[in-house]
Order: structure tokens, then C-alpha cells, then sequence
């Protein structure tokens, strides 16, 4: 979560206060041109927010790798979806991960 002293938005000549890298304008902006929009939009829906809370509750808060229970948990493809309704949907490709163990999975690239 962005904190500390407002500062003005990242893009070049934007005026607008934020404590965000870039304003809620730019934000907008920079997610419309990203490759994989329209598989991000699929996040967004109420199928897979429904999902979503499935895997966590099936988990009981405990994260897949490192097996500590917390608060907060992201949802992770197994396998990457690269676009694919498939494997983006399949229940068994998905996995309760803490945000440690998820960007550690992230950076990693798998």
C-alpha cells in the first residue's frame, strides 16, 4: 500500500498529487496499454472473485508453500494462464500463497 508524503504523479507534466507511483488518471492509462489487458480484466468479474474466496477457504489461510497461516492470501496460477481460459479457470491450477512466497514465485518467473 503506497504511504509517506505526497509527492506529484510519475508521469511527466501531471500535476496531481499522489502517494501512488502515478495518479489514478495514469494508473488507468498505463493498465489499458499493458499487453495482457484484456486476460487482466478477467480478475476484475465476480466469477473469479467467487473462486478466489474458494481457494482461501479451502486453504484455511495457509499458504501452499511455506504452510504459515495469515490474513492475507493471493490466489496463484500453478502454472502460468498466458491467456488461456483453461488454465486460467481450472481449480486444480490454483494455489493460496502468502504475498512473500507469491513474489518470491513471481520473481522467479514460474
Amino acid at each position: 500500500m503506497p504511504d509517506g508524503a505526497p509527492h506529484f504523479c510519475g508521469v511527466p507534466g501531471c500535476s496531481v498529487l499522489t502517494r501512488a507511483p502515478r495518479c489514478p488518471a495514469h494508473q488507468v492509462t498505463q493498465e489499458h496499454q499493458r499487453r495482457n489487458f484484456d486476460q487482466r480484466t478477467w480478475y476484475r468479474g465476480k466469477r473469479w472473485k467467487a473462486l478466489r474466496w474458494e481457494v482461501i477457504c479451502e486453504a484455511a489461510y495457509q499458504c501452499a508453500l511455506c504452510r504459515k497461516v495469515v490474513d492475507r492470501l493471493d490466489v496463484d496460477h500453478i502454472i502460468k494462464h498466458h491467456g488461456s481460459p483453461d488454465l486460467f479457470w481450472a481449480r486444480r491450477n490454483l494455489q493460496a500463497l502468502c504475498q512473500r512466497c507469491h513474489s518470491r514465485k513471481t520473481q522467479q518467473g514460474l
